[in-house]
């Protein structure tokens, strides 16, 4: 029996399918709900067993449980609203038009167009030529949908002193008949960077709030955040405590030394919204830019393959220090040689944790020989987008 209070709820929901997580994924067709969290779920008994502030008839619609993306740039996906999204264009004359309606909305002195795919359109010497006189004034930088590949005009080339003779080591600013053109790769995108304007703590503060309204609308209830600064986080948790942002976040600590020390001395964040307890390493690049730390050499490029950014003495010992104060290591390798390292790296650093749930991000390339050192303790976080942009890149050579 319930007492004339138990069973007064906020929220009853039924005449529904919904999916469940329980040790058999049973189907349910009513829930009901109380300060936010799940009293019960169950069939339309429940109907006459609670007092429910709000009724829902979802006329059979499906409901799921929330959904939880692994490994998210909440920062980044918010920033997007500064930037034109030029993913669904053809060419560059509509990626142009957009960038034109654009800067006529907002006024900007700087346009930043995001998510050109080379399966619609690849630039060439013509689209430099293009984008240059269209926008001879400002700075204009269009970012491919994997975003190490960018076109830049004339006028950003200018302000960041890029020229013909301008090489970086590993990547390249792209000649044809040693003429410049508009085209970087992976870290020549790097000389661009201070081109994009600072930003403001509000305009921080807005770019969180609309990447939480994306997640919310595609039905995520919790994010992965990568690696990202002490500072970034701290005011993540802010904008939590005045119930800004309600999204649930896991939030990896970029490996930098200030922001690690400080999360050390207190401890980590632990609460119902915001958990800060592990340690984002980058070990390697993607496999689609070919900056991978691979076992053998490529097969289509006339230099070596990238080396892993830190070796495995290092990795260790960054593994220790982690175990030290408590924390989890996740590292982000993408390589069969990078992926070696951590494997090893993980297994002999664990042995004595009972359930310390250390990540591989990324995860693309393991060698046979490695997957059976894959085990309980070990989770590899394996990011789809990357997968499929190298299947497309794959085809693209066929």
């Amino acid at each position: 029996m319930f007492s004339s209070c138990s069973n007064h709820v906020d929220l009853l929901v039924h005449n529904a399918k919904v999916y469940t997580v329980n040790e058999n994924f049973d189907i349910a067709s009513a829930f009901v709900v109380k300060n936010g969290k799940f009293v019960e779920v169950g069939g339309e008994d429940l109907i006459n067993k609670y007092k429910p502030a709000n009724v829902v008839d979802a006329r059979g619609l499906p409901i799921y449980p929330g959904f939880i993306d692994s490994h998210c740039d909440l920062f980044g996906l918010g920033l997007n609203k500064f930037k034109v999204n030029i993913n669904e264009t053809n060419s560059i004359d509509q990626a142009i038009r957009l960038l034109k309606e654009h800067q006529v909305a907002y006024g900007q002195k700087f346009l930043h167009g995001i998510g050109w795919d080379k399966d619609n359109w690849e630039p060439n010497i013509s689209s430099l030529k293009k984008l240059s006189e269209s926008f001879p004034d400002i700075p204009v930088i269009l970012e491919r949908i994997d975003r190490k590949v960018l076109i830049a005009n004339n006028k950003a080339l200018e302000i960041a002193n890029i020229d013909e003779i301008t090489r970086i080591d590993g990547d390249q600013v792209i000649l044809k008949n040693a003429e410049l053109t508009d085209v970087l790769i992976v870290s020549a995108t790097q000389l661009l960077d201070n081109l994009r304007p600072k930003l403001s703590r509000k305009d921080e503060v807005e770019a969180l709030i609309k990447a939480q309204e994306i997640c919310f609308e595609n039905g995520l209830t919790t994010i992965d955040q990568v690696g990202i600064t002490k500072d970034k986080i701290l005011l993540i948790d802010s904008l939590q405590k005045r119930d800004l942002i309600k999204l649930r976040i896991y939030s990896m600590i970029l490996n930098d030394s200030s922001s690690m020390e400080y999360f050390f001395k207190i401890g980590g964040i632990k609460n119902n919204l915001l958990n800060v307890n592990s340690v984002e390493v980058k070990l390697d690049g993607f496999l689609s830019e070919q900056t991978v730390s691979l076992k053998e050499d490529y097969s289509n490029r006339n230099y070596n393959n990238s080396k892993p950014s830190i070796n495995k003495d290092s990795l260790r010992a960054i593994a220790e220090i982690l175990i030290k104060n408590s924390f989890q290591m996740n590292v982000r390798a993408s390589g069969d040689s990078a992926n070696e390292m951590v494997l090893e790296t993980y297994n002999l650093i664990l042995s004595d944790l009972l359930d310390p749930r250390w990540r591989i991000e990324s995860a693309q390339l393991i060698s046979e020989e490695d997957i059976s050192k894959i085990n309980s303790k070990i989770i590899p976080s394996i990011q789809p987008i990357n997968d499929i942009g190298q299947i497309k890149s794959a085809k693209s050579k066929l």
